[in-house]
């Protein structure tokens, strides 16, 4: 494709995403940089590069990078591009840092009455939050905002919902609070009978699994989490479901693809990098891990 198209940035753009997707940083930069060389307004290469350097670790960079890009932007790819931005103080471990800059996409959103996005700055904060108390105070606050009459297509703001409701579940769950996780659920299957969106389909599936793991149901787990395969909640979910099923071969392909689960997003930081923390301390384990901890 670059061969042929040798002029256009396009084609490096897409060289560029899909090695930064199999983990080849530099080679991601290397063609980055040439799209942009070609065509420097084309955007989303210089926020690619932000995207490379916040999953090499270099977050600093990374922030440097999608201010850049943020500048350039329009004002809705503005606000989402800030969002990754803000994941970057997760990455380090800097959560006060991360809680600011959250909450100043959650502002500019709401300016702009982006009510998704306005909500999904509060719902993932609530993802990394060490009480789970203060998590459930602001997927109340995204909830609200939702309820709210916003310009965005109502699809949107479903998806957003659907979104909210499976991380109160899985933060019901890991407060052992099965009442409001049972209920959460509820009101997501709900949504999921009357909305056949691909999206608010696998977050129900996501949150039924996540429900019946905790209930020791697994190969019922199984079956939901499978529906939800990519998301990297639920990976986690399937590798415990697996491992108590015994079935070593689906936990060790489960670990693998999240491992290698190379997308900017909050959840790569919340579940993806502890997870390979985990692997990287029993390194001679093989497919024999030790029981996965509910960590967040």
């Amino acid at each position: 494709y670059t061969e042929l198209l040798p002029n256009e940035a396009n084609p490096q753009d897409t060289f560029a995403e899909i090695s930064r997707m199999a983990g080849r940083y530099e080679e991601a930069l290397k063609h980055y940089h040439l799209s942009l060389k070609i065509d420097p307004t084309f955007h989303e290469s210089q926020l690619g590069l932000g995207d490379t350097y916040a999953l090499m670790g270099d977050e600093a960079k990374a922030r440097e990078e999608y201010a850049v890009a943020i500048q350039e932007g329009t004002k809705i790819q503005a606000i989402l591009w800030a969002l990754q931005s803000a994941a970057t103080y997760v990455r380090e471990g800097n959560l006060s840092g991360a809680d600011e800059a959250f909450e100043e996409v959650a502002k500019q959103a709401h300016a702009e009455d982006f009510g998704n996005i306005e909500a999904e700055a509060f719902r993932s904060m609530a993802l990394y939050q060490k009480d789970v108390s203060k998590a459930l105070q602001l997927l109340d606050k995204a909830e609200t905002i939702l309820h709210e009459k916003h310009k965005v297509p109502q699809g949107l703001l479903d998806e957003e919902m659907a979104a909210v409701l499976r991380t109160r579940v899985e933060r019901a769950i890991q407060n052992e609070n099965m009442a409001l996780a049972a209920a959460s659920l509820k009101f997501l299957q709900g949504m999921a009978e009357a909305n056949s969106d691909g999206i608010v389909q696998s977050h129900y599936s996501g949150a039924a699994g996540a429900v019946l793991v905790a209930q020791g149901k697994y190969e019922d787990a199984i079956v939901q989490l499978e529906e939800d395969s990519d998301n990297p909640f639920s990976m986690r979910l399937l590798f415990q479901a697996y491992q108590k099923t015994g079935n070593q071969q689906a936990m060790e392909r489960v670990a693998q693809k999240l491992s290698k689960f190379n997308e900017p997003l909050i959840e790569q930081a919340v579940v993806v990098l502890p997870f390979r923390k985990i692997r990287a301390a029993s390194p001679t384990a093989g497919p024999q891990h030790r029981e996965w901890a509910m960590e967040w």
